[in-house]
């Protein structure tokens, strides 16, 4: 039996693959072995008798390599790529050395997480917990800094805030509901690290971290009366919440909501930002720059209108294209995994990277209100490239390994 296991693997190139593969014939023959023993051959008989059943070794070899090929997505890695050039767009040229510093960083995340076996995460989900309250700890009581109210720490040329825990915090409850751990434990655990994040403050970290938490549990195995209930909770627990911040909000707090509701009623205020993304769009062209001031950090937050004022609406639609081709195509790689860590990895990727998507386009346009909400790939910093880096790497490593995750 190890000889012909041995001649069948030895043409599979995937390292990986070899040990699915030959785990699996071990399994197939070892089952046959048993039938033939049933109907009265000897222990060797029966064993010869699989092997023979089984094939020619060099043609399943060959094969199998077939089957279980490293597969990339090519569609995938096109919008990536495309989506890292237009990232150089809304930047001067001054800017360029350290964008191209960021853009090899994601690319390299992309490239080890692909290669690495996503599998093995799982077996240290805990420490990615861990990691995470230790950060955000650290963030609360040693901040190296704060900036605009929210702790940061630099460790030599990189500035960490709460968002770096999110990629972290993926795993870790992707490991959590693929191991069907407790419910109750899982909802202390993220209250607690809920608690955390608005200790910060970190608004858009608390937002992100949360719906990713939700829709993975909505896509985990749980009962759906457990859905249900959770979810009914959750929508009172969030409704106290917000009536408790309206009652004891300061008055800029309230004034910032009014002015998205009504931002003519405060235009020189904290609507106007509201009223100079209307004017925008009101000038703006297909094609081509306009003269327009007034609206800030269009290489950040605002960076899909610093494109439509430096491009047009064209091109700014080609970009919001792109983006929806990334999440639509790891959507149809969720669909095709039977890995239930594999697919809570991707879920809870896809999630962080759409809700930045959804929320930074949709205050530009006005259907949602202004927050610092990063535009994944096209705003100018380290961590918008990174989240969505580590999005697309754990996309190909979980699509590279599909034909053969259990």
């Amino acid at each position: 039996m190890e000889r012909f296991i041995q001649q069948v693997t030895k043409l599979i190139r995937s390292k990986e693959a070899k040990v699915t593969v030959a785990e699996e014939l071990k399994q197939h023959l070892v089952q046959a072995q048993t039938k033939h023993m049933e109907r009265g051959l000897s222990n060797e008989e029966a064993m010869t008798k699989a092997i023979q059943d089984m094939g020619n070794p060099i043609a399943l070899g060959k094969s199998m390599n077939k089957i279980h090929k490293p597969k990339l997505d090519w569609l995938l890695i096109a919008a990536f790529s495309a989506l890292l050039l237009c990232g150089f767009l809304p930047l001067e040229v001054a800017a360029y050395s350290k964008k191209i510093i960021i853009i090899f960083l994601g690319v390299g995340l992309v490239v080890v997480l692909y290669r690495y076996d996503y599998r093995k995460l799982i077996k240290k989900e805990k420490w990615f917990f861990v990691t995470t309250i230790v950060l955000l700890l650290l963030l609360l009581y040693f901040p190296t800094y704060h900036i605009n109210g929210k702790p940061e720490l630099k460790l030599g040329p990189f500035r960490i805030d709460s968002l770096w825990t999110l990629p972290i915090l993926v795993i870790g409850w992707a490991g959590h509901f693929a191991k069907k751990r407790s419910l109750f434990g899982g909802f202390a655990l993220f209250s607690f690290i809920t608690i955390l994040f608005m200790l910060q403050p970190h608004l858009i970290a608390f937002i992100l971290h949360t719906i990713m938490f939700m829709v993975i549990f909505l896509c985990s195995k749980h009962k759906i009366k457990t859905k249900v209930i959770t979810i009914v909770t959750s929508a009172i627990a969030s409704a106290t919440f917000i009536v408790f911040f309206l009652v004891n909000a300061m008055p800029y707090q309230v004034a910032r909501i009014f002015a998205f509701i009504n931002p003519d009623k405060d235009a020189e205020g904290f609507g106007y930002l509201y009223i100079r993304l209307q004017q925008l769009f009101s000038e703006a062209r297909w094609f081509g720059a306009i003269p327009f001031e007034g609206i800030p950090e269009l290489h950040t937050d605002f960076v899909f209108a610093g494109i439509i004022r430096s491009y047009g609406l064209g091109l700014a639609l080609l970009i919001a294209v792109l983006l929806v081709v990334c999440i639509i195509r790891l959507l149809m790689i969720i669909q095709k995994v039977r890995d239930p860590f594999g697919r809570y990895l991707l879920t809870g990727s896809v999630t962080l990277f759409a809700t930045q998507v959804v929320v930074n386009i949709g205050m530009i346009f006005g259907f949602l209100p202004i927050m610092a909400m990063s535009l994944p790939f096209i705003s100018y910093g380290l961590m918008p490239t990174i989240i969505a880096a580590a999005m697309v790497g754990f996309g190909l490593s979980v699509w590279r390994r599909k034909s053969y995750v259990l």
